[in-house]
């Protein structure tokens, strides 16, 4: 945590996964979601040409209506 900061990143997530049309775009927006944390979603979701898959800390997935995501459950976008 950064002194100068009053609050402490995002902790709900292990991994963002971003696909789309640029490589550095998606790396950028993939480490923004991680620390937003689950409140990404909406926004993941609002970016025209990429699609996301998240996985928390307890193993759920969440993906963008573009990408299919299976949590072992046989569920999907579940949250």
């Amino acid at each position: 945590m950064s002194p100068e900061l009053s609050f402490f990143p995002a902790r709900e997530l292990c991994s963002v996964t971003l696909t789309g049309p640029d490589l550095a775009t998606a790396d950028a927006y993939a480490t923004a979601a991680l620390a937003m944390g689950a409140g990404a979603r909406d926004w993941l979701t609002s970016l025209d040409g990429y699609n996301a898959a998240l996985i928390d800390v307890r193993g759920g997935c969440w993906s963008s209506p573009g990408w299919y995501c299976d949590d072992g459950t046989g569920g999907t976008n579940d949250g």
